[in-house]
């Protein structure tokens, strides 16, 4: 398994070879907005996307864009055909959340 390291969203699209099945995306947290629009090309285009991140901040506010995520998974379940996972710390603030599609 190949694993690259990308600065922003977009280069996830331009660094995927076309015969990948899966896509992993950790720190998630770190790709802003723009991963929202990536990940929805790639489950379009086929591939099962992974997703982990951390959903809020430590003060607890949101910390995009895990929560967009998954609400954008929960509008449209059939055009995300992938699991997408927050993986945080159970804590006081934001606890353990896990969905899978």
């Amino acid at each position: 398994m190949n694993s690259e390291v990308v600065g922003e969203a977009s280069q996830i699209l331009e660094r995927t070879d076309p015969r990948t099945q899966v896509v992993g995306i950790d720190e998630a947290n770190f790709l802003g907005p723009a991963l929202i629009d990536v990940a929805e090309r790639l489950a379009d285009g086929g591939k099962q996307v992974i997703i982990a991140g951390l959903d809020t901040d430590y003060m607890g506010r949101p910390f995009a864009p895990l929560p967009e995520l998954l609400c954008a998974r929960n509008r449209s379940p059939r055009r995300w055909p992938y699991a997408c996972a927050a993986a945080i710390r159970p804590s006081t603030r934001n606890g353990f959340m896990r969905a899978t599609i």
